[in-house]
């Protein structure tokens, strides 16, 4: 499986594969976590494109700052609202982690 995640503190990305890729050292069963700066970016993008294919399903995991704003209105009940709240702050706030996890129906 492969993860993408950019830290809280700045533009570093990481991503784990459990697979070889030409770039990398063998990993028998063990995930391998990729430092990705900006420097590196278009290398570390292009090793997610030739696994991809190997690895078609993707979950994906984002984190965002916080709660800066909570939505007012009418709801159609608990999930709405909370569903409104995150969509909200979402839209105002930008990113800090991104986590992509690449994996087969082989796990």
């Amino acid at each position: 499986a492969a993860g993408l995640q950019q830290p809280q503190h700045g533009g570093q990305l990481q991503h784990g594969v459990l697979m070889e890729h030409p770039t990398m050292r063998a990993q028998t069963n063990k995930g391998r976590i990729r430092e990705v700066w900006k420097h590196n970016l278009e290398e570390e993008m292009a090793v997610l494109r030739d696994i991809v294919d190997k690895y078609p399903y993707i979950a994906m995991d984002t984190e965002f700052p916080g709660v800066v704003a909570r939505p007012m209105g009418s709801f159609r009940g608990k999930s709405d609202y909370h569903y409104q709240c995150l969509r909200t702050n979402v839209d105002m706030l930008k990113v800090i982690q991104i986590g992509l996890t690449l994996f087969n129906e082989d796990g």
